[in-house]
C-alpha cells in the first residue's frame, strides 16, 4: 500500500475479501491513483480520516475537488489516476457507490470532453499478409526455438482475428482452453476456446467462450494444440515480445504508419 492509506485500509473488516477479486494489473492502477489521491490531501491539507469516516456529502466535495484539481494538471495520465482513485474509495467504503453524483458527475465531463480514439482495424488482406510474412520468417530462423515462436505468432494472428480475442485474451490461451471439431464439440465444424481471464469478467461472468469457424485458423489451433503439450499458454514469451513481433512484421511489409496493433486483430473482425 501506499502512504498513511496502508494502517487506514487494514482497519476495514471486509477489505482483503474484496481486493484480492482484481487482477494484480487492476490493483496497480488503483494504488497509482490512491497514491496521487494522497498527494492532493497532503497538498491540500486534508485529514485522510475523511475519506475513511466521513458524511458521503464531505467524502463527495473532496473528491470532486480532487478531480477539478487533476484535470487542471493536463497530463494524460491524470483522468486514469483520478478515475481508479474514486473507484478505490468505493472499493473501500461500498456503501458511497451511489453517494458521489458530483465526483462522477466531474469525471464524465471529463471524459466526454477528450478527443475520440480509435484502434485501427485490422483488413482481412493485410492480416493475410502478416501471417503469410511471419512464417517466411518463421522458416528463415536458425533456431528452432525462434522457429517455433514466429509460427506460434502466426497461428495467434490468425486465431485473434477470426475469434474476436483482445491481445490479454489471446496470449493467455492454453492447450486445455481448447476444443477442436470432433472432439468434444460433438462435431460440430468449429472451434471453441475458453478465456480463460475475460477482460469483462465482472459483468459478463467468467466462464466465457469464444467460436473459430475459419478453416485454417483451426488447422493452426490443432498444431498449437498438439506442439504445445503443457499447461502453459502457447504463447511463450511476453506480451512485449508479442508487440515487438508485431511491430516487426508491419515494418518489413511498410506498413507501420498505419499504426497497427495486437489489438487491430479484434477491432477489424468486428467491422
Amino acid at each position: 500500500m501506499h502512504g498513511r492509506f496502508s494502517a487506514e485500509l487494514a482497519k476495514h473488516a471486509g477489505w482483503k475479501l474484496r481486493w484480492n477479486k482484481y487482477s494484480k494489473a487492476y490493483q496497480r492502477r488503483l494504488l497509482e491513483g490512491v497514491t496521487t489521491l494522497n498527494e492532493f490531501l497532503h497538498t491540500a491539507g486534508v485529514n485522510v480520516e475523511v475519506l475513511h469516516k466521513g458524511r458521503s456529502k464531505d467524502v463527495d466535495e473532496i473528491l470532486e475537488q480532487f478531480v477539478r484539481s487533476q484535470h487542471a494538471t493536463g497530463h494524460r495520465s491524470s483522468l486514469r489516476q483520478a478515475k481508479h482513485a474514486v473507484l478505490m474509495i468505493q472499493i473501500m467504503r461500498p456503501r458511497l457507490r451511489r453517494s458521489l453524483q458530483s465526483t462522477w458527475e466531474a469525471l464524465k465531463s471529463w471524459e466526454e470532453s477528450q478527443p475520440a480514439s480509435f484502434r485501427a482495424p485490422m483488413p482481412l488482406a493485410l492480416l493475410a499478409a502478416m501471417v503469410c510474412s511471419s512464417r517466411i520468417r518463421a522458416d528463415s530462423c536458425a533456431s528452432d526455438r525462434e522457429r517455433v515462436l514466429w509460427f506460434t505468432f502466426s497461428a495467434l494472428l490468425f486465431v485473434g482475428f477470426f475469434g474476436l480475442l483482445r491481445p490479454g485474451e489471446l496470449l493467455n490461451i492454453a492447450g486445455r482452453d481448447v476444443s477442436l471439431p470432433n472432439s468434444l464439440t460433438m462435431g460440430s465444424c468449429f472451434a471453441v476456446v475458453k478465456i480463460a481471464r475475460p477482460k469483462n469478467a465482472r459483468q459478463m461472468g467468467v466462464q466465457q467462450f469464444i467460436e473459430v469457424r475459419h478453416p485454417d485458423a483451426i488447422n493452426w489451433l490443432s498444431w498449437l494444440k498438439a506442439t504445445h503439450l503443457d499447461d502453459r499458454p502457447f504463447w511463450q514469451s511476453t506480451s512485449n515480445r508479442f508487440r515487438h513481433m508485431f511491430k516487426q512484421i508491419c515494418g518489413t511489409l511498410q506498413i507501420s504508419q498505419l499504426q497497427l496493433s495486437p489489438a487491430s486483430l479484434r477491432a477489424g473482425a468486428c467491422r
